[in-house]
């Protein structure tokens, strides 16, 4: 996995180069199990808020598809209830290993995002509010539509508690040229999370991040 990651941070560096972005070093991290095992935890979470709130938009004959738009949980449309399998779990792992682009100018983000997405394989790409408890925020809409007057009062909870940090998030793969013909068995389907954002956003992230997650990993 360390050789994938620094053949991905290569060709972005390169494809940074070619487009004059100023940045600093591109981080990355491979996750260890216990990480991994923590995230698991959490998004098993969502998904389960995640099911009970499309339950709750459905019965009113609202659009599911919509709510996870304004929610900004659009690339979250269909992962809804409990893990099924193996499979599942795998590709709820697609940040296992990740880099982390900081850029100077909000301006340069979709731009970065334009130059990467021109050498390696997207699998998707969303925007992401802040590392913040998603599973709770889920609860909260489920809490507020159920009150009268859900639809005015949700959308003043969405204005509240999804707006914040945002930053463009791309799942990539190495294109297939890129890849040694020795190494294509074993990396041919490995994606890697890739968070593009100001330099400002991604500290602001890690402070909440271990704010947030710190004390609840040692509640598990």
């Amino acid at each position: 996995m360390e050789a994938y990651t620094t053949k991905l941070i290569d060709i972005c560096n390169k494809a940074l180069t070619s487009g004059n972005v100023r940045h600093p070093p591109i981080t990355h991290r491979i996750k260890k199990w216990e990480s991994a095992e923590g995230t698991l935890r959490r998004r098993q979470r969502e998904r389960i808020a995640r099911q009970r709130l499309r339950d709750v938009v459905q019965s009113k004959g609202w659009s599911w598809p919509d709510w996870c738009r304004i929610l900004g949980q659009e690339q979250c449309e269909e992962e809804i209830g409990p893990f099924q399998g193996p499979q599942e779990i795998l590709d709820a792992l697609h940040d296992f290993s990740g880099l982390r682009i900081s850029i100077y100018f909000p301006g340069d983000v979709e731009r970065v995002a334009s130059l990467l997405s021109n050498r390696l394989r997207v699998v998707s790409e969303w925007r992401k509010d802040q590392d913040s408890d998603i599973a709770q925020k889920l609860e909260n809409c489920i809490e507020v539509l159920n009150e009268p007057g859900a639809a005015g009062k949700a959308a003043d909870l969405v204005k509240g508690e999804f707006l914040g940090y945002r930053a463009t998030h791309l799942i990539v793969k190495l294109a297939p040229n890129d890849i040694p013909p020795a190494k294509l068995s074993p990396w041919k389907d490995i994606k890697v999370e890739i968070q593009i954002g100001t330099l400002i956003m991604h500290v602001w992230s890690e402070i909440e991040h271990d704010m947030l997650y710190k004390p609840l990993a040692s509640q598990d």
